[in-house]
């Protein structure tokens, strides 16, 4: 059986595009935490339904705009 793991309910936040791929999901105390992945290459990390943090060419941004090179 084949699993659809695109992403239909957010949009990337830097080029709009809604064909995200789901690329890991893990459980967490708060909720379902997902990491997802644009055509553009941006990456989204996602718990429940809300963005928390993109990351692309190893920056991540929080939800909130805070910049920080990738750990």
């Amino acid at each position: 059986m084949s699993v659809d793991r695109r992403s239909p309910t957010h949009r990337c936040p830097s080029c709009g595009r809604s064909d995200l791929t789901e690329v890991s999901r893990h459980r967490t105390s708060d909720g379902t935490l997902r990491y997802l992945r644009c055509g553009c290459a941006r990456w989204l990390v996602v718990r429940e339904s809300t963005v928390l943090a993109t990351a692309v060419s190893g920056w991540w941004q929080s939800a909130t705009g805070i910049t920080e090179p990738a750990r």
